[in-house]
């Protein structure tokens, strides 16, 4: 496990964007990072960051609701960042199996949780989903799940609100479902439509206005905007810039941005319900 551990270590990587943060894990045969696509919503761009990955803004090219999974261009990057294997459809997984589920849990530089599978096929809704009891928490959304040998099992998902320790894991099938699905539109921005699961490129569903034009069903492209700040938000971002301070590459959430400034590392939050900023200043080293 402390193998698997170091070598995610180097391809997982920390989604933000204006409206929530989350985790994400590079494919460097396809050059894309995988996530949740609740983790990049309504967003044309995210700001994505790793360890051999420079902080930057990158396009989301590839949005599915159905399957709630995203893929994100990666523009550069170090060539020394490792492969990683997905785990085959027909996987020997059993009820007990061990598991690490490897994310940003609130916000946090990386994490790594040990577990067992729970559930090998847990029904939720239309899909099946690997059901764990490793701990995984907000801002884990996107993040692999691994198995004892070193393969991606699945895409860390969602949580049951309340619950001890009882996480759910989209099976690696779907996702190599997606990445088959999307190789035909490389280049271009696509969306898998919630109803009929045809892909959509962006041009098709502008044209149809924002209605996919298979079947009709509002696509989520119709809900994408480019963000721009108001009230507190907007002043704090304008005394960012005003400093020489990229404030769309520190947003962290809503409220919520951070940024380096030689060793030390600023954390500003805006409490809307008591009116108040809140900044810190941490010094490393």
């Amino acid at each position: 496990m402390k193998q698997n551990i170091e070598l995610y270590s180097q391809v997982v990587v920390q989604i933000a964007a204006a409206k929530g943060s989350g985790t994400g894990f590079y494919l460097a045969p396809q050059g894309w990072a995988v996530t949740n696509y609740h983790v990049v919503g309504d967003n044309i761009d995210v700001t994505i960051s790793g360890k051999y990955l420079p902080q930057q803004r990158a396009i989301v090219i590839y949005k599915d609701p159905l399957h709630d999974l995203a893929f994100i261009q990666v523009g550069s990057l170090s060539s020394e960042i490792p492969t990683i294997e997905l785990a085959p459809d027909d996987y020997p997984l059993q009820e007990g199996d061990s598991i690490l589920a490897i994310g940003h849990p609130f916000g946090l530089k990386y994490s790594a949780t040990k577990g067992i599978v729970s559930k090998v096929k847990r029904q939720y809704g239309s899909l099946q989903y690997i059901q764990i009891d490793a701990a995984i928490n907000p801002g884990n959304s996107g993040g692999p799940l691994v198995t004892r040998t070193g393969e991606v099992l699945g895409v860390n998902t969602f949580i049951i609100e309340g619950g001890d320790n009882v996480g759910f894991a989209l099976p690696v099938r779907y996702l190599r479902q997606s990445l088959a699905d999307y190789e035909p539109y490389i280049g271009k921005r696509v969306e898998r439509c919630a109803s009929c699961e045809n892909l959509v490129e962006k041009s098709q569903a502008e044209a149809e206005s924002g209605y996919c034009p298979h079947c009709g069903h509002e696509l989520a492209f119709a809900a994408e905007a480019d963000y721009e700040p108001t009230g507190v938000a907007q002043i704090i971002e304008n005394v960012l810039l005003r400093i020489g301070i990229d404030a769309t590459l520190a947003r962290r959430g809503t409220d919520v941005w951070r940024t380096q400034r030689g060793s030390a590392t600023i954390h500003i939050c805006y409490d809307a319900a008591s009116s108040t900023i809140i900044g810190d200043e941490v010094v490393s080293g």
